[in-house]
């Protein structure tokens, strides 16, 4: 059976959707194990906190506006860090946050110091997973994750991110909100 012109275009841009999707996976396959190996150069410079957070939220608003999704941003001061490996961990905790969200959900991020020590996060309202400890790990994905996009690779390169930061990723079930946390040395002796 002859294909129409618009089923052919069709096909082509769903194949080149596919193949951006294998090459972002190799991508990040390819980054957590440099990373393992610490060699992934980390180029730690003052970022302000509230300005980087803001530009992430104006990026993801497009994916928060289809479930009325609205963000409490309160981060503030600056933080020691690579600002291109930090977006990309606000990126996958905020892209997260918005999926395992319920519509007219609100999702707070918010900025702690404490001993030369910042700490982010991002807190949205959801059930507690059940497999709360296998979270980081690759490709894992819990049974709420099954129906969304993924690979089960965005908290395991948080977790890379904050270590290759000298610092620490972590997660705790609280008021009914699942809350992640980056920790990250604020000096720039690490």
């Amino acid at each position: 059976q002859e294909r129409s012109a618009e089923e052919y275009q069709q096909a082509l841009v769903d194949n080149i959707e596919e193949l951006e999707g294998l090459s972002r996976l190799t991508e990040n396959i390819l980054f957590l194990a440099r990373a393992e190996h610490q060699n992934i150069a980390v180029k730690k410079q003052p970022v302000s906190l509230n300005a980087l957070v803001e530009n992430m939220l104006d990026y993801l608003s497009p994916l928060a506006e289809e479930k009325r999704i609205c963000f409490i941003n309160q981060c503030q001061g600056t933080v020691w860090a690579d600002e291109i490996l930090l977006q990309r961990v606000l990126s996958n905790l905020l892209t997260n946050a918005i999926r395992y969200s319920d519509e007219n959900a609100v999702i707070r991020i918010e900025s702690a110091y404490d001993d030369n020590v910042a700490e982010i996060r991002v807190a949205n309202p959801g059930s507690h997973p059940a497999d709360a400890d296998k979270l980081f790990r690759r490709f894992w994905r819990g049974d709420n994750a099954r129906h969304t996009a993924g690979f089960g690779l965005g908290l395991s390169l948080v977790n890379a991110i904050a270590l290759l930061h000298g610092g620490s990723a972590s997660y705790r079930y609280a008021d009914e909100h699942n809350i992640f946390s980056v920790r990250l040395p604020d000096s720039g002796d690490s």
